[in-house]
């Protein structure tokens, strides 16, 4: 009795050491798409997105190997942050649009960490559905009804009004216990042309604006 105890209270406490570090990872994303700001990763350790290499034939001399970043589905290279030897990392998804990219940003669990257990998941739900609470009380977000498949929980709100670029913005959060998937996002939604604007990332957007003046 005396170990099955002490086994709960380690979970217990694991569980509650992912809450607060989820939440300041999806703040940072909900200031960033939200308000159309810069992502703030002050604090946080970044890694290279994937990369594939592509050989070159350059005759008559060596081939070459060019190294590019792996995208998928029209997808600008994720830019990826997190807390060292933290449960969670970010990636900041780009995609183009008409007037420059469209925005997702995502919390999942960190590439070199293990899957979430049910004493986690169920942490995190429940923190969700408190922040979603708080949001709707402040009236900025609406309820949204998402689908989710059977065995797995998804949920979610919606900025009442789009955001200064024009964006239909989500929040959401998905886990299925089943196999530990976890994610969690603030998404600018696609389908309106009008949406975009300038990168989230600090660095692409000074190019941009650089290249505006």
């Amino acid at each position: 009795m005396k170990i099955l105890t002490f086994t709960l209270l380690l979970a217990n406490a694991a569980a509650a050491d992912a809450v607060p570090e989820w939440r300041d990872l999806y703040e940072r994303c909900e200031t960033a798409v939200v308000a159309d700001m810069p992502f703030d990763a002050t604090g946080l350790a970044s890694r290279p997105p994937p990369v594939v290499g592509e050989v070159v034939e350059q005759a008559p001399f060596r081939d070459r190997i060019d190294y590019r970043t792996l995208a998928t589905s029209g997808r600008i290279v994720p830019a990826i942050w997190g807390v060292e030897g933290g449960r969670f990392e970010v990636e900041l998804l780009e995609y183009p649009a008409r007037n420059g990219t469209r925005a997702i940003c995502e919390v999942v669990v960190a590439h070199d960490a293990s899957a979430l257990d049910d004493a986690e998941a169920e942490a995190l739900l429940v923190a969700f559905d408190d922040l979603v609470g708080d949001r709707l009380a402040d009236g900025d977000w609406q309820e949204l009804d998402l689908d989710a498949g059977v065995g797995t929980t998804r949920t979610g709100m919606q900025l009442a009004a789009p955001n200064s670029r024009g964006c239909i913005v989500t929040a959401s959060m998905t886990v299925d216990p089943a196999d530990g998937y976890f994610r969690s996002s603030v998404a600018e939604a696609a389908g309106d042309p009008g949406c975009g604007g300038q990168s989230l990332l600090t660095g692409r957007r000074a190019l941009q604006r650089k290249a505006t003046e």
